[in-house]
């Protein structure tokens, strides 16, 4: 049985349990709880494109441990309920097949979201040589301290820019200006629509997207 450990982080400190707007809606405990029967809940595409590095440089994050993403064209993410208390992860892209990346309780966050924000967590890692740790925390300070978003039709929209008024940000390169949003369903909070990750710098730059499949 495998287990994203990384993204797991994200509970592991009192503040995800903290008051927030948001996050009491989208990354409340137990939202599959009450999905009924087994198989498939949800489905997204799933692509990610990584700036271009300069040949024969080597990644500031290369010392770090952490396994280096690459960039996906055409991918797909699935949860899928197993039993009663779990959910599986399922990721497939143009080079891998359908496989199961990780399982989470039922009665936990989001698994989506989990290892959506745990994606950009590695991959900022990679790209600025900064520690995990803290770009995992800025992270989850931006998401507790966020309001429910914008109204856009049917759905709520939030953006967050963790690093905005970091007095790191000048050793983040373009990743000081990374930008999250959120989309989702405020009657099925679980339903995230969208999520979206990019540092603003066009083609070059750093974007990672998934949407939900209907």
């Amino acid at each position: 049985m495998k287990h994203l450990f990384a993204a797991m982080l994200f509970l592991a400190s009192p503040h995800v349990a903290a008051a927030g707007e948001l996050t009491d809606l989208i990354m409340a405990p137990g939202l599959f709880a009450q999905a009924e029967g087994q198989g498939e809940i949800l489905r997204y595409a799933h692509t990610r494109q990584l700036p271009e590095p300069a040949e024969g440089a080597e990644l500031p994050g290369a010392d770090k441990g952490i396994a280096l993403p690459r960039p996906i064209g055409e991918g797909q993410v699935v949860l899928s309920r197993v039993d009663d208390d779990r959910l599986t992860l399922s990721l497939a892209d143009q080079e891998t097949p359908d496989h199961v990346v990780a399982d989470f309780p039922a009665s936990g966050p989001n698994p989506i979201l989990l290892m959506f924000l745990e994606d950009v967590v590695r991959t900022m890692t990679a790209q600025t040589g900064g520690s995990p740790y803290y770009i995992r925390n800025r992270i989850r300070d931006s998401l507790v301290g966020s309001g429910q978003g914008e109204a856009q039709g049917e759905l709520m929209v939030t953006r967050l820019q963790p690093f905005l008024d970091d007095p790191n940000r000048q050793r983040m390169g373009d990743f000081a200006d990374l930008a999250l949003t959120i989309a989702y369903d405020p009657s099925q909070p679980a339903r995230l629509v969208e999520l979206v990750a990019m540092t603003g710098t066009g083609q070059g730059g750093y974007t990672e997207r998934m949407i939900l499949e209907e």
